[in-house]
């Protein structure tokens, strides 16, 4: 695989990423310019710790086949931290 082939599909997940979206319960619109940590855990077992806007992360998550948390507004918070582990 060459250079051209890793970076292309990457270029275009984050050129198309929105950077808001409807929240889920009301339709609110919510900002995912905000930076979160996000860990990520290899196959290997490895971790890696990234700081990356939610719009990033979410984007992230698409490429690799995970489900999305759901978007929610300040008046909907999600308590502690969100787990892929939390939905289908």
């Amino acid at each position: 695989m060459n250079q051209d082939e890793v970076t292309q599909p990457r270029a275009v997940a984050e050129a198309a990423e929105p950077v808001t979206r409807p929240c889920d319960n009301c339709n609110g619109m919510v900002d995912l310019t905000s930076v979160i940590t996000v860990r990520v855990e290899e196959e290997d077992g490895s971790e890696t710790v990234l700081d990356m806007t939610e719009a990033k992360a979410r984007s992230l998550l698409d490429a690799v086949g995970v489900p999305q948390p759901p978007v929610l507004c300040d008046q909907h918070p999600e308590e502690g931290p969100i787990s892929t582990e939390k939905w289908p």
